[in-house]
């Protein structure tokens, strides 16, 4: 294995690589996004589409390693190898399933080929991304370092692949699916996986598929919502916006260019503050130390304080396609979401608590969740309130903000 080996202690170095972390994935997250929608935008819509439906069937299939997940605080290896052997099974013959359909539909019907092929792209990814899950969960609550150091290197590797499919050849979205694809490879390698490991769990998920009925439950799928809830919801939201045409064109649009900067504002946020997250379920922050996410809301500061400045800096570039962002609506999203995420911390951890506690969270959540569309749209449509539409795609957040008091678990 690459990093994983004994080492001498040394100075904890979790906060760097979450930083610059944080800076990669950023960059490449959004820039990315940016330069695809400006060289694609009719490609747009089918990627959020597949980006929405992926995460669905991500997390239907994930919940065969989220069952008890509790239990994995104390007993890392309560059947997670088994479990992860039979997702592995299960995607794979998925994604050979997928590719069949591609090519039968280049036969009968072309009109939704790129949606499928997308499809085809996002399960591979996610396949990539569950040969590492038994290590990647390990090192996020046993040595946090080591997981952020093989992330950060990952990060270089994915605006490395940006720079190259999106930005130098232009392939849109089709470069950005595929420098995700192969940014997980390189983590696979980084933590080690080999080849002969996949074919043996290949084997073993075979071997071992009967069992799906002992793990496949609902606790399973319910505790692997909240791994995908955050992106999940966000693209489902847009998606049903997009189908059933709510809001008006120019609203639309705002949204559909929000997406990459709200998926990754949000994920890069609870690495950066990760020990903040686990800190605060189990009821350690210190007060003071709430303070400090908020100093993320500063950039945002700047960008609205000099914002005309940048407008023509970027004009005079050429740089259009980022010109959005500039928006009075987009910075005014973007600002709430800021505001919002330190009022969430504890929630990359919810999902460990004992079934109860999870399930009254879950409840509430949800519950508030619908009532908050409710009030949302009856106001939009009735009111002359311009902004409200902006509140949308954040009300997974303000759901979570609203039911706070339950990301604490005092089980542990």
């Amino acid at each position: 294995m690459i990093f994983i080996k004994k080492r001498k202690k040394s100075i904890d170095k979790s906060n760097i690589y979450a930083f610059f972390l944080s800076v990669f994935s950023l960059f490449s997250g959004i820039i990315g996004y940016n330069l695809s929608i400006f060289q694609n935008q009719d490609l747009a819509s089918s990627y959020i589409y597949s980006l929405s439906f992926s995460f669905l069937i991500q997390m239907i299939l994930s919940s065969v390693l989220n069952y008890r997940k509790n239990a994995i605080l104390s007993r890392f290896k309560y059947h997670i190898n088994i479990r992860n052997s039979i997702l592995q099974f299960v995607f794979l013959n998925l994604i050979i399933t997928m590719t069949l359909i591609i090519i039968a539909l280049l036969f009968v019907n072309r009109s939704i080929y790129d949606l499928v092929i997308l499809f085809l792209f996002q399960m591979i990814f996610s396949y990539l991304q569950i040969l590492t899950f038994n290590k990647s969960i390990f090192f996020q609550l046993k040595n946090v370092e080591l997981f952020l150091k093989i992330q950060f290197y990952g990060s270089l590797v994915k605006v490395t692949l940006v720079l190259i499919l999106v930005f130098y050849f232009k392939l849109s979205f089709w470069g950005l699916i595929i420098s995700n694809i192969f940014t997980a490879i390189a983590i696979s390698l980084l933590y080690g996986i080999k080849f002969d490991e996949l074919t043996e769990n290949y084997k073993l998920g075979l071997k071992k598929l009967k069992l799906i009925n002992c793990v496949f439950k609902v606790e399973g799928f319910l505790r692997s919502y909240r791994g995908y809830s955050e992106a999940w919801m966000l693209t489902t939201v847009i998606s049903v916006l997009n189908f059933l045409k709510f809001l008006k064109p120019t609203e639309l649009e705002i949204l559909n260019f929000s997406v990459p900067y709200i998926n990754t504002i949000s994920t890069q946020f609870r690495q950066v503050f990760i020990k903040f997250e686990r800190e605060s379920y189990l009821k350690m922050l210190n007060k003071y130390k709430v303070i400090v996410p908020y100093f993320t809301l500063l950039p945002m500061f700047l960008i609205i304080l000099w914002k005309n400045k940048f407008i023509l800096i970027f004009e005079k570039l050429e740089f259009y396609s980022v010109l959005n962002i500039f928006n009075d609506n987009f910075l005014l999203l973007v600002s709430f979401l800021l505001f919002l995420l330190p009022l969430t911390l504890g929630y990359s951890y919810i999902d460990y608590a004992i079934k109860r506690n999870y399930y009254i969270f879950l409840v509430k959540k949800v519950t508030t969740m619908f009532i908050l569309f409710a009030v949302v749209l009856l106001i939009y449509n009735f009111s002359k309130a311009n902004y409200i539409f902006i509140i949308l795609p954040l009300i997974p957040t303000i759901s979570i903000v609203l039911n706070r008091k339950y990301l604490v678990e005092k089980y542990i």
